[in-house]
């Protein structure tokens, strides 16, 4: 699973939010396709009320259930998959998920991450490689332990920046239950979006992908969302 991506944003870096294949068919035949495009302008329409930023939503064909951010853009992009999988107020949960991405900008977080990233990695390997040299020691030892220390320090970042991102993640889901709350939608529709996504991750994913993953474990998002609204709800 994998979401919008960094600063300039463009369609082979935008990250996948919510992947999830059609119901049955009672869930299919919900929606003809020509509804498609009035049902997500109707969910838009209502969230812009209590959003802080100017957006626009497209549909993509795609049997997945998707939706991803250009945040640089302000432009979020929804799968007809999430519009025929989806009630009402659960796809409205998942386009606010990706208007708290746009308002929250994080399409430059994560760029200055990564940029930060390569910067911390070259300066790092330039000093491993001058301190070799200063001892003398020969060529192919030098490049053997740096490619190995480049390796480790790849490594590392990335389990750094995949914390950072999952923050943002998690901001991005409080948010979202904000949102349709404000715009009068069950705010207990994300817990619904996320289990259902939790149910297909378990039938597809490797059990690798948690743990190079850039969300949060899809079951522990939708916890963290139960445990915000009964606080609110308090």
């Amino acid at each position: 699973m994998r979401c919008m991506a960094a600063g300039a944003q463009d369609p082979s870096t935008a990250r996948p939010c919510f992947v999830h294949r059609h119901g049955s068919s009672a869930q299919r035949q919900l929606l003809r396709p020509r509804s498609y495009a009035a049902r997500v302008n109707r969910v838009a329409a209502r969230l812009r009320e209590g959003s802080r930023v100017e957006f626009s939503v497209s549909l993509v064909p795609s049997r997945t259930l998707n939706a991803w951010a250009f945040t640089d853009e302000k432009r979020i992009e929804v799968t007809t998959g999430a519009v025929a999988g989806l009630l009402e107020d659960e796809l409205a949960w998942v386009v606010a998920h990706e208007i708290a991405h746009i308002e929250h900008e994080d399409g430059r977080r994560r760029q200055r991450l990564s940029d930060q990233l390569v910067e911390n990695a070259a300066a790092t390997m330039g000093y491993i490689d001058s301190s070799l040299e200063e001892r003398g020691w020969g060529s192919f030892v030098r490049i053997a332990l740096t490619s190995l220390s480049t390796l480790a320090l790849g490594f590392a970042g990335t389990i750094s920046n995949q914390s950072a991102v999952r923050e943002h993640e998690q901001d991005a889901d409080q948010r979202a239950t904000l949102l349709i709350r404000a715009a009068g939608y069950d705010p207990r529709a994300g817990v619904r979006a996320l289990e259902k996504l939790g149910r297909r991750e378990l039938h597809d994913e490797h059990p690798l992908h948690q743990l190079l993953a850039s969300h949060p474990p899809t079951s522990d998002r939708a916890m963290e969302v139960q445990r915000q609204i009964k606080t609110q709800d308090s």
